[in-house]
């Protein structure tokens, strides 16, 4: 059965993980968020086009890989 705007989600329960500094409950990760946070700065820092250089990545790649078939 498809979900309607009049009815919610289910609301998936939140784990504590651990506890911040302050002594906080936490419920993700800060690994995952960190570097992905890096990430993200990175990308605005160089302002870089991630489509557009994985697609340059991809047709540098191309005449490696013709050669070693």
């Amino acid at each position: 059965m498809a979900r309607t705007m009049s009815q919610p989600s289910p609301v998936r329960p939140r784990l504590v993980i651990a506890r911040a500094a302050n002594g906080q409950p936490r419920t993700y990760r800060l690994a995952a968020a960190r570097q992905a946070a890096y990430r993200r700065l990175a990308v605005a820092i160089l302002h870089l086009d991630v489509a557009s250089l994985a697609d340059q990545l991809r047709h540098a790649r191309q005449p490696i890989l013709r050669r070693a078939a």
